[in-house]
This record gives C-alpha cells, structure tokens and sequence, in this order.
C-alpha cells in the first residue's frame, strides 16, 4: 500500500482559517458623540486610541428628517462599497431614490434642505481597526467599526496619502493615533496621525485578524429599523454592526 505525504503546514494553514472563521470576534462600534471618542459608553483616556486600521469602506445614507437624538433611526436609502465608483442603493432599500449614487440629486452639491453648499445625503467613511495592543492577539483581538463624519472625511484621505507618499505602506501597516477634538465649524473633528510602522513580526497577526473580520465593515442597516436609543450606530437584527 502506497502512502501519501502530508504537507502538515498547507494543512495548518486551512485549519487555522476555518477555525478562526467559527472565532470571529465580536465588532465594536468607536463613537465620537459630543465630541468624546468612547467604546460602549467608556471615554477613551485623553480621547484617543492607537489602531491599526485594517479596512475602509464608502458610506453614503440619507435621512429625510432632521436629525434626533432621542429617536435614532436607520437611513431611507443607503450605499456601502470599498470603492467609491462601486457605490450604488443596497439592494434591500425599500425605495431607492436612485439607481445609483452618482446620478442622485440628494448626492448633488447644493441639495441639503437646510440650506448652503452641502449635500442632502451624507457622505462618510467606515474603518475597521484594532487597538495597537491588541495586535498580538491575532483572530482574538477585538474588532472596533467607526463612522468617520462628513466633516472629518478630508482628513482621513489626506492621511492615507500622506503615509503612502511618506512610509510608502497602507494604513493596516502602520499603527495610527485616533483622536477627536473640538471644533467651531463642525463641532468636532476626527483626526489621525502616524506613529510609527507595525513591526514584522506583527504583520501575520494583521492578516488574520483581517481575513476574520471578512465582510463585516459592509453589513447593511436593517430598514425602517430603530437602532438603539441614545446610539449613533445602525443594528442588524438585535445586534450592532
């Protein structure tokens, strides 16, 4: 009888996916209300954290009222795609205003209700990242989700330039201070700084931890759904996202 080789380290590898895919860890969303960056109602110590930030994703939603912060509800009509030119009304919109987000006229400059320049429908940025210390946790380490807002978006695409014009990396290989500060025009801004280049060693762990994160920074918003009172994120059922 003949008998096969094993190549035991292609083997672990497969292993160690599927296993880490029944592991996923349970996503956490950043928020930046009143000016104070916290996770699940804690204040982040002197409002900032060191990340890697390992996805992006566009996010454009509209909300046909103003906004309440006693009756948070999900948008009418919503878009969500790693690219911009991908960006388009989810499929389980109940009445998209239209086919796609380019041709929109609530995504036209001008077209917020409120008056000025801006646009009815919002345009912002979703992260995903993990704390710095964490990275050595790998697939274990908790996975945080933000909302970067309308006013705070130009300063996360200037510093993705910045450190792929400077380091020469993207963003999940290099850890990022994340803080929130005050601001008169826009009541606060979300800003970001290099801190320095993840090490080596730690690169595999980032790997993982975004193979197990998959999907999850494009879940949708459930519609007509209320998400949790006094929160500034969507829910997916009975959970955040």
């Amino acid at each position: 009888m003949g008998t096969s080789v094993v190549n035991w380290q292609e083997e672990m590898a497969k292993q160690a996916v599927a296993q880490a895919e029944k592991e996923k860890p349970n996503n956490n969303w950043l928020s930046f209300k009143s000016g104070v960056l916290s996770l699940n109602d804690t204040p982040a110590k002197d409002n900032r954290i060191l990340a890697v930030i390992f996805d992006a994703a566009y996010e454009n939603a509209w909300y046909p009222g103003a906004y309440d912060p006693k009756n948070i509800t999900a948008p009418d009509c919503w878009a969500i795609a790693r690219d911009e030119e991908d960006l388009a009304p989810s499929n389980i919109v109940p009445e998209p205003v239209s086919p796609d987000c380019v041709n929109c006229p609530k995504n036209d400059w001008g077209s917020d209700p409120s008056g000025g320049k801006g646009k009815a429908c919002k345009n912002v940025r979703r992260i995903a990242l993990v704390q710095a210390s964490e990275l050595d946790k790998g697939v274990a380490a908790n996975v945080l989700l933000a909302r970067i807002p309308t006013m705070s978006v130009k300063n996360w695409s200037k510093y993705v330039t910045q450190i792929a014009n400077v380091v020469r990396r993207p963003t999940w290989g290099v850890i990022t201070e994340l803080r929130v500060v005050p601001d008169t025009k826009s009541q606060l801004q979300v800003q970001f700084s290099f801190v320095e280049n993840v090490p080596e060693e730690m690169l595999e762990h980032i790997a993982a931890i975004r193979e197990a994160a998959g999907d999850a920074i494009l879940a949708e918003y459930t519609p007509n759904t209320q998400v949790e009172h006094g929160s500034t994120v969507p829910v997916k059922g009975k959970e955040k996202f």
